[in-house]
């Protein structure tokens, strides 16, 4: 089983909570609760969950196009919208967002870092509070939820303006769909070789991670009621790559496999609620 040299991700939980971490220190406190209220703090409250990228090159040589879910040990499971959305807490629901990787803004993720950095001063104005939750809006998604391999940001994300365009958009939709639009093709060149470079896993890669756990029981959530669910699993989870290669065996005992979430009916009927 390959080592990280064989996959890559741009999906860093610890240096997006750590850039974010000063201008969420200056908020005032009707922007956190607004931020509350969108659910996008929790996004800046998970768990460092570690990239795992191990386990997800496992993930990418398992999933199979045909029945279009990653085969677990003996048992084929989906990987759904309404589970991105449990995860990370987003509703399913709203307008459709069509991801588009061009046109190329000239921003890239340290040009949002450096305008967060510039928007901590200690000041308090409606105009100035308007322009540091539209630069944590832009931050989440370029960097959290849609991170690209070359660290740029493209144009339709930037035409995300404020809280009002961020909770019209069905997220969780279309985050499953940018992710999914790699599965297909990693699958195909890990299918060739043994071992093989699949390059970069575009997107909110943790999710997978978190999703794994969900599905298994190599490993117990430190909160099982914890919501969203990315609050459920400690920082410290990880798979390596030798235990990557005993994942079959393990997955193959029934037992250790589940085709559904615990509680996903009780999920599913908070995250498919409008804000």
């Amino acid at each position: 089983m390959p080592g990280s040299s064989y996959l890559y991700s741009r999906c860093a939980v610890k240096s997006f909570k750590a850039n974010a971490k000063p201008l969420l220190d200056v908020l005032s406190d009707e922007s956190i609760e607004s931020l509350r209220e969108f659910r996008i703090l929790d996004l800046f409250k998970m768990p460092v969950i570690q990239q795992n990228i191990p386990l997800l090159y496992y993930l990418m040589k398992s999933y199979s196009v045909r029945r279009n879910a990653f085969l677990l040990g003996k048992c084929y499971v989906k990987f759904s919208v309404n589970e991105v959305a449990c995860i990370l807490g987003l509703p399913n629901r709203g307008r459709e967002f069509h991801f588009q990787r061009s046109p190329l803004s000239k921003y890239k993720h340290n040009d949002l870092v450096q305008e967060i950095d510039s928007l901590t001063i200690e000041e308090a104005s409606p105009t100035l509070e308007l322009r540091r939750v539209n630069a944590l809006v832009r931050y989440v998604l370029a960097v959290l939820l849609f991170p690209l391999k070359g660290l740029k940001v493209p144009t339709c994300i930037l035409e995300i303006q404020g809280l009002d365009d961020f909770g019209a958009v069905n997220w969780p939709m279309a985050i499953h769909s940018f992710l999914h639009s790699h599965f297909a093709r990693m699958s195909d060149v890990a299918a060739r070789e043994e071992m093989t470079n699949l390059g970069y896993l575009e997107g909110c890669s943790v999710i997978l991670v978190v999703w794994f756990f969900e599905h298994t029981k190599l490993a117990a959530p430190i909160s099982e009621m914890a919501v969203p669910r990315l609050h459920r699993w400690s920082p410290k989870i990880s798979i390596s790559a030798t235990q990557c290669s005993e994942l079959q065996v393990k997955l193959s005992k029934s037992d250790n496999v589940s085709k559904t979430f615990f509680f996903e009916l009780i999920d599913s009927l908070i995250y498919n609620t409008s804000y």
